[in-house]
C-alpha cells in the first residue's frame, strides 16, 4: 500500500465549502469550513491557500488530493472536481473522490451510536431525497438513488432506522405517522475533509470508499425544458 503523509482535501459538493491539508507525520489537520449555498468558486481556491499556510506547508509538497464527487449541487461539485483534476495535473500527484453520502455515512458512524441500518439523506433540491443504507460502520448495503418520501417509506419499512443527512427534517416533515423504531437526526451536516484525509492516510487509495476515476456522481439527467412554442422552420430549395 503506497502512503500518502501531506494530503489536500476539499468540498464543493453541499450547501458549504470546506479545505483541509492533513500531515500524516505529525497526526494533524488543519482545515477550515464554512457553510454556504453557493460562492464556492470564489472561496475554494482562497481557502486551500490560507489551509496550506496554517500548516506552514506549500503545493509542491502536497502528495495527494481528495475530494468530493457528488451527488450534490451541479455548480458546487463540478468546481470541487475541475479544482481537483487541475491541481492533480500541475503537482503531477494522484486525485481521489469519496461520494457525499458515503463520507456522511462514515463520520456520522464514527461519532454517533447507529441503531439498526444508516440511512443518509442528502437535498437535492427539488421533491426528492439522494439515499444510500449504510450498515452500523458506515459500509453501504445498498446502491445510492434519488427517490421520493414515499419510497423511502417503503424501503425502510418495519426496521429500526437511523436516519442522518441535511434533508432528514424535510424527509420527516413529510410524515404523516412515523414510525416509532426511526431515530432522526436533523443536526446540520457537510462534509468532514480532515476524515477524508484520514481516510487515504490510513487506507491508501485502494480503500473501497474512494475512487481513483474522478467523474461526478448524478442521480438522474440534467434538467432540460421544450420550447412549447413551434419552432420556425426555414424550407431550402430542393436540388436535383
Amino acid at each position: 500500500m503506497k502512503e500518502y503523509k501531506n494530503i489536500l482535501t476539499f468540498d464543493t459538493a453541499m450547501n458549504g465549502c470546506g479545505a483541509c491539508f492533513f500531515d500524516a507525520a505529525i497526526n494533524r489537520e488543519f482545515f477550515e469550513i464554512s457553510p454556504m449555498a453557493r460562492g464556492q468558486a470564489e472561496h475554494l481556491v482562497p481557502m486551500i491557500g490560507r489551509v496550506l499556510l496554517v500548516a506552514g506547508r506549500q503545493y509542491s509538497e502536497v502528495e495527494a488530493i481528495v475530494t468530493t464527487v457528488g451527488p450534490g449541487a451541479f455548480t458546487g461539485l463540478r468546481i470541487g472536481l475541475s479544482a481537483a483534476k487541475s491541481l492533480a495535473l500541475a503537482l503531477d500527484v494522484p486525485a481521489f473522490g469519496i461520494t457525499t453520502l458515503q463520507i456522511l455515512a462514515l463520520q456520522y458512524a464514527r461519532r454517533n451510536e447507529v441503531q439498526g441500518d444508516l440511512m443518509v439523506l442528502v437535498d437535492t433540491k427539488r421533491e426528492d431525497f439522494y439515499v444510500q443504507i449504510f450498515d452500523q460502520a458506515g459500509t453501504p448495503v445498498s446502491e445510492a438513488r434519488a427517490v421520493g418520501a414515499e419510497d423511502i417509506e417503503a424501503l425502510v419499512h418495519g426496521k429500526i432506522v437511523t436516519f442522518a443527512g441535511d434533508a432528514v427534517a424535510r424527509f420527516q416533515s413529510t410524515l404523516v405517522m412515523p414510525e416509532v423504531t426511526w431515530i432522526f437526526d436533523a443536526r446540520p451536516i457537510l462534509p468532514d475533509t480532515a476524515l477524508m484525509a484520514r481516510i487515504l492516510a490510513e487506507e491508501g487509495g485502494d480503500s473501497p470508499f474512494l475512487y481513483r476515476q474522478l467523474e461526478p456522481v448524478y442521480m438522474r439527467g440534467p434538467d432540460v425544458s421544450v420550447p412549447k412554442k413551434p419552432q420556425r422552420v426555414i424550407a431550402g430549395e430542393s436540388r436535383a
